[in-house]
C-alpha cells in the first residue's frame, strides 16, 4: 500500500521525517538514510554458565544509560544479518560468538518507524577476546538462572536502566 500523499518535513544527515496522508488520517514517519536505512540487528549472548552479556550504552532520546543487549545497524553494504550481529558482539563486548543463530525479526516501534530488527542468540566463551569500544561504558554479565529474576522479566518489573542485585559488573571493562 502507498499512501495518499506525503511530504518531506526534515531531512537529516541520518534520518528523515516523511508526513503521510492516509485514508485514515495523517501520519509522521521517521525513516533512516542511506545504507543504515536497511534495518538492524540484536544478539543475546550466553556464557557457559549461562550468563547473558549486557552493554551499558548511554541513549540520548532517554537522557539515561540502558543495559542493552549488543546491537548496530545493518549498515555496511555487503554485510548480512548474521555476519553484523557478529561483528557488533566482537565491537560491544570484546566476544567473538561460537555459534549463532537467527531467532526472528520485528518492527521496532511500527507507529512512527518502518525500521526493522532481526535477532540472534550466541554462544560465548567466559572470557573476551577484545576490548569493547569506546560506545560502550560497561559490560554487565547478568545471570537468569533465578526464578525470581525470570519473573521479573516477565512482569516488566526489570529495570534497564541498572543491574540487578547478584548481577555481576565485568572488571575487565568498566568505563
Amino acid at each position: 500500500m502507498e499512501p495518499d500523499g506525503a511530504s518531506l518535513a526534515f531531512g537529516g544527515r541520518f534520518l528523515r521525517v516523511d508526513v503521510e496522508t492516509w485514508g485514515t488520517g495523517t501520519w509522521e514517519v521517521v525513516r533512516r538514510q542511506g545504507s543504515a536505512g536497511r534495518g538492524a540487528v540484536c544478539v543475546a549472548a550466553i556464557t557457559p554458565s549461562s550468563r547473558v552479556l549486557l552493554v551499558r550504552v548511554f541513549r540520548p532520546p532517554v537522557r539515561v544509560s540502558l543495559l542493552e543487549v549488543p546491537a548496530g545497524l545493518l549498515d555496511r553494504e555487503q554485510e548480512d544479518a548474521m555476519a553484523c550481529a557478529e561483528r557488533e558482539l566482537l565491537e560491544e563486548t570484546g566476544h567473538r560468538a561460537r555459534s549463532i543463530e537467527f531467532l526472528g525479526g520485528w518492527y521496532a516501534s511500527p507507529g512512527i518507524t518502518d525500521e526493522y530488527v532481526q535477532a540472534f542468540m550466541a554462544t560465548v566463551a567466559e572470557e573476551p577476546e577484545a576490548e569493547p569500544d569506546d560506545e560502550v561504558q560497561e559490560v554487565v554479565l547478568m545471570s537468569f538462572a533465578r526464578r525470581d529474576r525470570w519473573r521479573k522479566v516477565r512482569s516488566g518489573s526489570l529495570e534497564a536502566r541498572s543491574p540487578q542485585e547478584g548481577d555481576e559488573r565485568d572488571r575487565r571493562h568498566p568505563r
